[in-house]
């Protein structure tokens, strides 16, 4: 049986296979895997261990197909962005070479020691059909020998994936998801009920709405005050002319 060891970042994934190709004192090779006219690289360590780096999220949550709104029924499943065709592409080339390398192998997430990595671990073994509560998990802070190796032994001896780590940075992409979508379709409706000629698409999340919240209350003060805020502007210009 193979071993998958998936990476975050191409530097990661490199040094695991460097590190770990001189603790089993076998070869490591860079390897091209070429898919609809895009290559992914990635690295063989022996004959039985496949390092593959993920370059971010290549698996995301998504909602369900549907005009109204609000939506919250949502899957999981390939990232796609308009207007990123080759980005696209890369992580739909991506996937095919996991789910080609996972076969009947043991997979083991390598991916940074954070709440980002957790939960990009989470969705991805998720869509290869493996359970993530069990996937072993390697977990270092450094790319030194010492750390990629140590993190190695921990993994096959019984190091899993860290599921509230997980669930947290799971639910706040739902968050984003949920408030960005529903919030965004809300507003673009209203601008055309409100007299917009043409479709305005807003692209809102967690962090614009809370702003445009405040601006608003900050407005609406400065509107009711006009008269008095006129009268501190004159004194402001009084108080800077010179006095002789």
């Amino acid at each position: 049986m193979g071993t998958l060891i998936i990476a975050e970042k191409p530097t990661a994934g490199l040094k695991i296979a460097q590190h770990l190709s001189s603790y089993l004192n076998c070869n490591y090779e860079e390897c091209k895997f070429e898919y609809k006219g895009t290559t992914i690289t990635y690295y063989t360590v022996g004959d039985k261990i496949f390092v593959v780096p993920l370059e971010g999220h290549i698996i995301d949550t998504k909602l369900r197909r549907g005009t109204d709104y609000p939506r919250f029924e949502w899957d999981i499943g390939l990232k796609k962005k308009r207007g990123e065709k080759g980005d696209n592409l890369r992580r739909e080339a991506r996937f095919k070479l996991l789910k080609q390398l996972s076969k009947d192998a043991m997979v083991i997430g390598a991916t940074d020691n954070d709440e980002e990595g957790e939960v990009m671990l989470y969705y991805t073994a998720r869509a290869l059909g493996l359970e993530p509560e069990n996937l072993p998990r390697m977990r270092f802070v450094e790319l030194t020998y010492e750390e990629i190796t140590r993190a190695y032994e921990r993994a096959l001896n019984g190091e899993k994936l860290d599921m509230g780590m997980a669930m947290a940075g799971h639910y706040r992409h739902l968050s984003d998801l949920f408030v960005g979508i529903n919030i965004s379709a809300l507003l673009s409706k209203s601008a055309v009920n409100h007299g917009s000629n043409q479709q305005i698409m807003f692209h809102l999340g967690r962090v614009k709405i809370p702003l445009l919240r405040k601006l608003k209350q900050e407005r609406t003060e400065i509107m009711k005050e006009p008269e008095i805020r006129e009268d501190k502007e004159a004194k402001k210009e009084s108080d800077s002319e010179p006095k002789y």
